[in-house]
C-alpha cells in the first residue's frame, strides 16, 4: 500500500514503551510534482483521521485503545519547503485532537 491508496491504512503498530499506536503512511513519491503530491498526502491523511475519529481504529486494531496516536509518514525523498510548511500546518490542526504527525526519511543502504 502507499500514499496513492487514500482509502487504506498502510501499517499500524504499538510501541508498548511509549504507550503509542503508530499509523504509518508509505510515501514513495518525490516532490517534483509537489502540488499533486500534497493533494495525495492530504487525501491519505484525511482517510487516516477519519479512521481515527470514527473510532474504526479500535474495531480494526483493539490494541490501540488507550494509546496516544501518531501518524508517521515514511518518505523516500526529503521534504521540500512547501511540504515542510504543510506538515507544520497539519500538525497544528491535529495536535489539538491529541494526534501527532511525523515525517521520517527512509534511509537506504
Amino acid at each position: 500500500m502507499s500514499i496513492e491508496q487514500s482509502d487504506k491504512v498502510d501499517f499500524i503498530g504499538i510501541n508498548k514503551e511509549l504507550n503509542t499506536a503508530t499509523l504509518v503512511i508509505s510515501d514513495h513519491l518525490d516532490w517534483t510534482i509537489s502540488d499533486s503530491h500534497l493533494e495525495m498526502l492530504q487525501d491519505k491523511l484525511n482517510g487516516y483521521l477519519s479512521f481515527i475519529e470514527s473510532n474504526e481504529i479500535y474495531d480494526a486494531y483493539p490494541k490501540a485503545k488507550g494509546k496516544d496516536i501518531i501518524i508517521e509518514v515514511i518518505g523516500k525523498y526529503p521534504l521540500n519547503e512547501e511540504a515542510e510548511e504543510f506538515y507544520r500546518q497539519v500538525n497544528e490542526m491535529i495536535g489539538d485532537a491529541g494526534i501527532d504527525l511525523r515525517f521520517k526519511l527512509l534511509e537506504e543502504e
